[in-house]
């Protein structure tokens, strides 16, 4: 039996992003003809692999865009990876709505310590 919780393995996820291109009028007929418009892409994450064994914890630092809430989001089942695999064994928590549920007459880790004592805030992964 392996006491590993969480398994990532070169977890990458890739966004499509329209341009912002200002579009001549033929351009644009082209475009609306063909069905192809241009996009850019943008990888929130590339090749993420890391693994957590029972007892431990982690904080994944970074950032604004870094992709801390989407790999997040990819382990808990609310969004698809582009690439990779993982693998959830256990219960898992995740605090990853800013300001959900934070008192703010509490220090930091009394919210952590609330928020983890809720009954509703895991859920069993298959």
């Amino acid at each position: 039996m392996s006491n590993i919780v969480i398994q990532a393995n070169h977890l990458s996820k890739k966004f499509k992003i329209g341009t912002r291109e200002r579009l001549t009028l033929f351009t644009s007929l082209r475009y609306k003809l063909s069905g192809a418009y241009p996009e850019t892409e943008f990888w929130a994450l590339k090749d993420i692999s890391f693994s957590v064994k029972k007892g431990e914890m982690i904080a994944v630092i970074g950032h604004n865009g870094a992709g801390k809430t989407t790999l997040f989001r990819i382990l808990s089942g609310i969004m698809e990876q582009t690439s990779g695999t993982y693998n959830v064994t256990e219960d898992v928590s995740c605090m990853f709505e800013l300001g959900l549920g934070f008192n703010l007459r509490f220090t930091a880790i009394e919210n952590v310590y609330l928020y983890g004592a809720l009954p509703w805030n895991y859920k069993k992964r298959n």
